[in-house]
């Protein structure tokens, strides 16, 4: 498991709150769909929200879209 933390500022500055996401990360390694090579692959799969006294799913949270089931490769050799 592994904790986001992000902080919503907002005016006025009292009203500003962090907002954890947790969730699975991991690495793999893959073929790319691009050069047909091995690549290692960043898996994000979130899984709560907590922001306040609010605990919620994560696929709850449409701005989570894009991070459900990320996949980011890397293409860089040296990693």
């Amino acid at each position: 498991d592994v904790e986001y933390l992000e902080r919503i500022d907002v005016t006025p500055s009292t009203a500003s709150f962090d907002v954890k996401v947790t969730g699975d990360w991991g690495l793999s390694t893959s073929v790319s769909l691009f050069t047909g090579e091995p690549s290692t692959v960043l898996t994000v799969v979130p899984d709560r929200v907590s922001y306040g006294p609010t605990t919620t799913k994560a696929d709850h949270w449409k701005s989570l879209g894009p991070l459900n089931m990320l996949d980011v490769t890397y293409l860089d050799e040296d990693l």
